[in-house]
């Protein structure tokens, strides 16, 4: 539909778009888009193949906009996706997985849980925010296993009172990071050393 249209920046799919060829992007300069389509948030996606693929390799920016439960590797791999806003209640497994340029990750109040891997070996990764301001994720209940595994530039990352469980290794090879942890049960409920994995990190402040 849209193939070799290198003037075209941004595109917005709406509601009722169910479905997108292989081929529908290729060509084109698209660097950011808006999605609202609960089918495509949705699909049946692999590591190899998911919306990311579909949307093409110029994608620089996405913003995610629904309620409904988020496909896992939904983007994972974007070879170019430097910033995603996401809303609704989880971000989902796997669902930004080794993507290498990805440097901002903008959350809604609305997040209660962080999937498995869903940052996973984002060597970019420096910020993840809220409403894009410093806010924390006071509403956040769940962060999953290795969720910032290997995200070497990553900050900071504020862990809640509301914070109900922890996965394993979430900040292993986080070197520079500033840790803060404002839930005064955490070091009875989890092991430290298991949220941190086998690597050093940067800074821990409680």
């Amino acid at each position: 539909v849209f193939y070799n249209c290198p003037k075209l920046l941004s595109f917005q799919l709406n509601v009722r778009c169910n479905s997108i060829s292989s081929n529908a992007f290729r060509g084109s300069s698209i660097k950011k888009y808006y999605i609202y389509n609960e089918y495509l948030l949705s699909g049946n996606y692999t590591e190899t193949s998911n919306l990311g693929t579909l949307l093409g390799t110029q994608t620089e920016e996405v913003w995610i906009s629904n309620n409904s439960t988020y496909s896992p590797y939904l983007l994972a791999n974007c070879p170019n996706l430097k910033t995603a806003r996401v809303t609704g209640a989880k971000v989902s497994d796997f669902m930004f997985y080794k993507c290498p340029k990805l440097e901002i990750l903008d959350l809604t109040p609305q997040i209660e849980s962080l999937g498995n891997y869903a940052c996973f070996d984002c060597p970019n990764l420096r910020e993840v925010r809220m409403n894009n301001t410093n806010e924390t994720l006071k509403n956040l209940k769940s962060i999953g296993h290795q969720v910032f595994a290997f995200c070497p530039n990553l900050m900071e990352f504020c862990i809640e009172p509301s914070v109900e469980s922890v996965g394993r290794a979430n900040f292993e090879g986080c070197k520079n990071i500033n840790l803060i942890i404002n839930n005064n049960t955490l070091s009875s409920k989890w092991s430290l050393s298991g949220i941190f994995g086998n690597n050093s990190i940067g800074k821990v402040t409680f």
